[in-house]
């Protein structure tokens, strides 16, 4: 199927996708949350299918006919085109007040619609209206890969590999509201009536229009927030039940502390915290655990360490576009341990000197 290309009346003609609304199976939820999760700037015009669908929930002896759904549509837009061309005191109403009597003039079809099948039923019974969800949008990585997103809002996100952010299909329309886990960059779309708002565990980033780094991986006990431009405000949650409050300039990093809810700010290497959106990895003083997470994370194996073995060494490094067995060769040369890199395993010995 291509649905790159559908617009919302396209999605009414679809019956796979008029099942997958009403009554899914497994299959089409997966297929349609892969789909979603690929194609972001589709997920309003999806939303808008299945409103239409599901607007109003119907007995199961009616189903309305394509015809009927399709002018529920045409009536959306001919209301559309209509309140374009009405005199000026109406084009100077508020857009949410406009939005309302566009809702309202859906509605009101759908009754009709179903009043007159309810006029032709001996046994009548009552249809409840139930304005439907909107859809959850999910966007993940696996370990070695990276990807770049677009949101319905134009601001752009690179996600950096074992991440994952969640949002709702009308992110934009009411708000800017994502979940993060794990690391990405963001170069977020100026809107001050829209605040853009990252959730990472304890810590709420927000953001009217600027470009920063946030580092919230689930294993790591701290969440770091890195400004390039603008300004960013960050909110922690302290142990205690209060609150933590601070706002971060370019240049400038917040740390929050998950176990104890402390929130301070220092300066950051640009390099060192944000390297990775570049394919460069930077290790400064790093230790033998630090180091297995990141190249577990950036090149997808998985270490393999023999029992009892302790690599007490800190290791200082610059790595662009390496593969892993550069960096494996180097870290073996300046230690006392040994690798051997199978397909995706790095078995790590006790090196045996000559």
């Amino acid at each position: 199927m291509h649905y790159e290309n559908y617009q919302p009346e396209d999605f009414l003609k679809d019956d796979d996708f008029i099942q997958w609304v009403k009554n899914p199976t497994d299959a089409q939820i997966l297929f349609w949350e892969k789909w979603l999760s690929e194609h972001p700037e589709k997920a309003l015009t999806v939303a808008r299918a299945r409103e239409i669908i599901l607007s109003v929930r119907y007995k199961n002896y009616y189903q309305p006919a394509e015809s009927e759904m399709m002018a529920v549509w045409e009536n959306i837009r001919s209301g559309e085109r209509s309140a374009s061309s009405r005199a000026p005191w109406y084009r100077q109403l508020p857009l949410p007040a406009v939005t309302r009597y566009a809702a309202a003039a859906v509605i009101v079809l759908l009754l009709t619609l179903l009043s007159r099948n309810y006029l032709n039923q001996k046994d009548s019974q009552s249809e409840s209206v139930a304005v439907s969800s909107p859809v959850r949008v999910e966007h993940r990585t696996a370990r070695g890969e990276k990807t770049t997103l677009t949101l319905p809002d134009g601001s752009k996100i690179k996600l950096n590999a074992g991440s994952r952010i969640v949002y709702q299909s009308d992110f934009g329309r009411k708000n800017r509201d994502l979940t993060l886990e794990g690391e990405a960059f963001f170069d977020v779309t100026h809107d001050t009536s829209r605040p853009f708002r990252i959730r990472t565990g304890g810590l709420t980033t927000t953001v009217v229009g600027t470009s920063f780094n946030i580092s919230a991986y689930e294993e790591n006990p701290i969440i770091k927030v890195a400004v390039l431009t603008g300004k960013v405000r960050v909110m922690g949650e302290s142990k205690s039940g209060g609150e933590n409050e601070m706002l971060v300039v370019p240049d400038e990093m917040s740390v929050f502390a998950k176990e104890t809810g402390g929130l301070t700010m220092e300066g950051f290497d640009r390099q060192l915290e944000l390297g990775w959106k570049d394919n460069v990895i930077i290790l400064k003083n790093a230790g033998f655990p630090e180091i297995k997470k990141v190249l577990e994370r950036e090149y997808a194996v998985t270490f393999v360490v023999e029992k009892g073995l302790k690599v007490k060494e800190e290791f200082s490094a610059k790595f662009e576009n390496a593969p892993i067995k550069k960096i494996l060769d180097a870290l073996n040369y300046t230690s006392r341990f040994q690798y051997n890199l199978v397909k995706d395993k790095v078995y790590v010995t006790q090196k045996h000197e000559k």
